[in-house]
C-alpha cells in the first residue's frame, strides 16, 4: 500500500442476509407463520423490513419528503443466503433480479465483487461430516456463481464457525477470503520477522495449510479477515443505528486505536430495518453524506485484498473440543451439539441441544449409507452427481438431461431411486441448518422445521425399500426434554406437531390447485410444484377445477379434475380424478378437509372467507350508506354503540378491495377507497384500519404486477396517497419504488410529489 492510501480511512461494513429453509417439504409452501404477523410469514416480514429497503435506502429533506434513493448494496460487502434467495426469487422476482443486477454491476464497473457466498443452507460445518462439508460448500459456491455468472472470491461460514478441514476445503475451492471474529485466532506471527504478535481486529491475515509433521504449504494459503468484534455489537445490540450522524461518528473514533486505517463491521444484515427501525436509512445517510465528513471510504473486502499485502500469519483457535469456534458461542460450537448455556435466555435448560444433535447426526449417518451404497449401482461418480445435483436445483439443466448424463444404467426404475436418492440427500442437509440449535427451546418453530426435513428424508428412505430409521431417530430424540410440560420430549414433539406436515400427495395436489383458483390466480409455483389452471366451470355439484402439476422434484406432470362444494362451510366436499378432463362427480374420489393438515385447512378457509367477503361487498356497501345517513343526521349516535358497528363496515370495505386491487390491479377499488375515506372525513370519523396478512400475502404478486405492466402514472400516485393516508407503509414502499424505477433524473423528485 503507497502511502497516500495509508492516509485514507477504509471502512468495510458486512451484512449476512439470511433466513433458514421455511417450506414445508411435503408441499413446497412457506405455511402461515402467525408469530409474523401482520405478515404471512417471517422471509416476508423481514424482507420488508430489511433486504428491500437496502436495495431502495431512502434520503429525506426536513419536510419528510424523499429527496433521493440509494443502493445500499452498491456500497455494503455482503452475503445472501442461498435458500432465502430461492424465496425470493420465487415470490418476489423484480427485487432479486435488482439485486443479481446490482452485483454483476458492481463487478463489471469495479473488477470487485462485494458479494460473497454462503455454505449451502446454513449448517455447522465443523460438525458436519466430510461429504456434508463437501457438499455445503459446493453447492454454496456453485449456486452464487449460477446466479452472478462468476466464482466468488470469498464465503460466509455459519455462524463464522471454523475448523482447520473446513479451511482446507474452502482452499481446495480457491475461497481467497473469509470473516472471522478476533477469539477464533490462536495466535499471530510477523511474516517478515517471524515474531509472535497479539490477534488484532481490523486486519487481515493469512493462514497457511500445513502436513502432519506441521510443515507450512505455501500454496495452500486463505486470508481471515478479522472484523471489530466491540463496534460490531454495539452496532448490532445498542443501537446506535438510530442517527446517521452518532453512527458516523462512533466508528471514526474507531481508527484511533488501529494502525491499519481499516474498519470491519460485520453483523447480521437483519440489523439494518428489521432488529433496528429505519437503521436501513441511517445506511443510506451515512453513505451518501456522513462518511464524507470524515474522509472515511466505503469498500470491499475483495478490493482491500487487491492494495494491501499481507503482514502476518494466523494460527486459528481450536475451541474447547478442538472441534472448531463460532461468533455467536464462548465454548466453541456447543450451542449446536449441547453442553454450554448460550442462548437459554437466563431461564432455559439447553440441553436438548445434545438430544437432537445426536438424533440428526445418526440419521445423516445412515441415509449417507445409503445413498452412497445405492448411488455406486447408479452413478458414474457418486460424489460428482450428489455435488452437481445443484445445477438442477438451480434449473441449469434438467432433471432428465442430469440423469441422462450420470446414470451407468438409463431406464425408468434406475431414473426413479436416483431422483429420491438425490432428493433424499438435500432434505438430510436441510435438517442440520444450525438455527434449529440456535436458540432457547426445541419447541421454536426453527427446530420444528429441520424436522420436518428429516421426517421428508425419512419417508423417501422409506420409499426406497429402508424401513425403521424413524424408529432410531425418535428414540434419540426422547433424550431432548423441553422447557415446557405440554411438549414434553423431542420424540413426543416430532408425532403430536411433525408428523402432520407429512401429507399424501393427493391432497397436496388438491390443495395447490384450490388455493390457486381462490387467489385467483392461472398458475402459480413453488419450491417444489408449478400449478397451471387450465379450466374452471361451475357445477351444480361445485366448482370444477382442472389443473395441470408439475412435480420440479420427479419431473413428472399429472392433470388433476377437482370439483369443490363450498355451499356448506361445515361439510366443504373435494371430489378428485387425476387424468384427462372429467366432470363426472360419481367417477371421482372424495378428499375430506380433515386430511388437510390444520395449517392448510386455515389458509383454504381463509381464502374461502376472503372469497364469501368479496361476494357480500354490496351488503357491506349498504350499511355503510345507511350508517353514514344515520350519523349525518345525528352525530351523536356514534353514542349508541354504532361506532363500532361503522368502524367494521369501513374496514371490511376497505379490506375488500385492498384485496381485490392487490389482486387485479383495478384502480376501480382505490376509486372506492377514496369515495369511503371521503365520506368518512366529512363526519369527522377517524379509519382505524390495520395491516393484516390477508394483505401482506398478497404483496408478492402485487410487486410482480406494478413491475411488469403498464400503468398511468397518476392511477400509481393516486394509489399512494391513499396507501400513505391509511399509513400501509408496506404498499406504499413498493409504489415509490415503482415510481423510481420509472423516472429516471427525476426520481426523487417526482415521488416527493406523489
Amino acid at each position: 500500500m503507497d502511502d497516500k492510501k495509508q492516509d485514507i480511512k477504509y471502512l468495510v461494513i458486512h451484512t449476512h442476509m439470511y433466513q433458514p429453509p421455511r417450506e414445508n417439504p411435503f408441499t413446497g409452501e412457506v405455511e402461515l407463520e402467525h408469530s409474523a404477523k401482520p405478515y404471512d410469514n417471517w422471509n416476508n416480514r423481514i424482507s420488508t423490513e430489511c433486504y428491500f429497503p437496502n436495495l431502495y435506502g431512502r434520503i429525506f429533506d426536513t419536510q419528510g419528503n424523499i429527496v433521493e434513493m440509494v443502493n445500499n448494496y452498491d456500497y455494503l460487502n455482503f452475503n445472501f443466503g442461498p435458500t432465502l434467495l430461492n424465496w425470493m426469487e420465487i415470490y418476489y422476482p423484480k427485487y432479486y433480479e435488482k439485486l443479481v443486477e446490482t452485483v454483476k454491476l458492481l463487478k463489471e464497473k469495479k473488477g470487485f465483487s462485494p458479494a460473497i457466498a454462503q455454505c449451502y443452507n446454513h449448517t455447522i460445518l465443523p460438525l458436519d461430516n466430510f461429504s456434508t462439508k463437501i457438499t455445503q460448500v459446493y453447492w454454496g459456491i456453485r449456486d452464487f456463481e449460477l446466479r452472478f455468472g462468476f466464482k466468488p472470491e470469498g464465503l460466509w461460514l455459519s455462524e463464522t464457525s471454523v475448523n482447520e478441514d473446513v479451511l482446507r476445503i474452502l482452499i481446495d475451492y480457491k475461497i481467497k477470503y473469509v470473516i472471522l471474529a478476533p477469539h477464533q485466532l490462536s495466535k499471530a506471527i510477523n511474516l517478515k520477522t517471524q515474531k509472535e504478535d497479539s490477534v488484532y481486529p481490523n486486519r487481515y491475515y493469512v493462514w497457511f495449510d500445513r502436513d502432519e509433521k506441521k510443515i507450512k504449504n505455501c500454496s495452500r494459503r486463505i486470508n481471515i479477515f478479522v472484523y471489530d468484534e466491540e463496534l460490531s455489537k454495539k452496532i448490532a445490540f445498542d443501537n446506535i443505528t438510530f442517527n446517521s450522524e452518532i453512527f458516523a461518528k462512533e466508528i471514526n473514533s474507531r481508527y484511533k486505536y488501529f494502525k491499519d486505517n481499516l474498519l470491519i463491521i460485520a453483523t447480521d444484515g437483519e440489523t439494518y430495518g428489521h432488529h433496528h427501525k429505519f437503521a436501513d436509512l441511517t445506511l443510506s445517510h451515512s453513505f451518501k453524506i456522513e462518511f464524507l465528513k470524515y474522509d472515511i471510504k466505503v469498500i470491499s473486502l475483495a478490493e482491500y485484498l487487491s492494495i494491501k499485502e499481507p503482514e502476518y500469519e494466523a494460527e486459528i483457535n481450536p475451541g474447547i473440543d478442538e472441534e472448531g469456534t463460532s461468533w455467536s458461542c464462548a465454548h466453541g460450537v456447543r450451542r449446536w451439539k449441547g453442553g454450554c448455556n448460550c442462548g437459554d435466555e437466563g431461564i432455559y435448560d439447553t440441553s436438548w441441544r445434545f438430544g437432537l444433535r445426536s438424533a440428526m447426526k445418526w440419521l445423516g449417518e445412515v441415509l449417507n449409507d445409503i445413498y452412497f451404497e445405492e448411488g455406486k449401482k447408479l452413478f458414474f461418480e457418486i460424489y460428482l452427481s450428489r455435488n452437481n445435483y445443484i445445477d438442477v436445483i438451480r434449473k441449469k439443466i434438467t432433471l432428465d438431461e442430469f440423469l441422462n448424463k450420470n446414470l451407468k444404467d438409463i431406464n425408468e426404475e434406475n431414473k426413479k431411486r436416483a431422483k429420491k436418492l438425490l432428493t433424499m440427500v438435500k432434505y438430510q442437509m436441510f435438517s442440520l441448518t444450525s438455527c434449529g440449535w440456535f436458540f432457547s427451546d426445541i419447541s421454536r418453530i426453527e427446530t420444528q422445521q429441520n424436522l420436518k426435513y428429516a421426517l421428508k428424508a425419512i419417508s423417501i428412505a422409506e420409499e426406497l425399500g429402508y424401513k425403521g430409521i424413524e424408529k432410531g431417530v425418535t428414540s434419540l430424540l426422547s433424550m431432548s426434554k423441553s422447557n415446557f410440560k405440554d411438549i414434553g420430549n423431542g420424540e413426543q414433539l416430532y408425532e403430536r406437531l411433525i408428523k402432520s406436515s407429512k401429507i399424501s400427495k393427493e391432497c397436496v395436489e388438491s390443495f395447490l390447485s384450490i388455493k390457486t383458483f381462490l387467489n385467483g390466480h392461472t398458475q402459480y409455483s413453488n419450491y417444489i410444484f408449478d400449478i397451471k389452471i387450465i379450466k374452471i366451470k361451475e357445477l351444480g355439484c361445485g366448482t370444477y377445477i382442472y389443473s395441470s402439476i408439475f412435480d420440479l422434484e420427479s419431473g413428472e406432470e399429472k392433470f388433476l379434475n377437482i370439483i369443490v362444494n363450498f355451499k356448506t362451510i361445515e361439510n366443504i366436499k373435494i371430489n378428485i380424478k387425476y387424468g384427462n378432463e372429467c366432470e363426472a362427480i360419481e367417477t371421482m374420489e372424495e378428499i375430506k378437509l380433515e386430511n388437510f393438515n390444520k395449517k392448510m385447512q386455515t389458509e383454504i378457509l381463509k381464502l374461502f372467507v376472503i372469497k364469501e367477503k368479496q361476494k357480500g361487498l354490496d351488503n357491506f356497501n349498504k350499511t355503510f350508506d345507511t350508517l353514514y345517513k344515520i350519523f349525518e343526521i345525528n352525530r351523536d349516535m356514534a353514542f349508541e354503540n354504532l361506532e363500532d358497528d361503522f368502524r367494521y363496515v369501513i374496514n371490511q370495505i376497505i379490506n375488500i378491495n385492498l384485496i381485490n386491487f392487490l389482486r387485479e390491479l383495478d384502480f376501480k377499488n382505490i376509486d372506492n377507497i377514496e369515495k369511503i375515506m371521503e365520506k368518512t372525513k366529512n363526519l369527522d370519523f377517524k379509519i382505524d384500519y390495520k395491516l393484516s396478512n390477508d394483505i401482506t400475502m398478497l404483496m408478492g404478486n402485487f410487486t410482480t404486477k406494478i413491475f411488469s405492466k403498464e400503468i398511468d402514472e397518476k392511477d400509481i400516485k393516486k394509489a399512494l396517497n391513499i396507501f400513505k393516508r391509511l399509513n400501509l407503509h408496506p404498499l406504499s414502499f413498493h409504489l415509490e419504488n415503482l415510481i423510481y424505477e420509472r423516472n429516471g433524473s427525476q426520481k426523487a423528485k417526482t415521488i416527493s410529489q406523489s
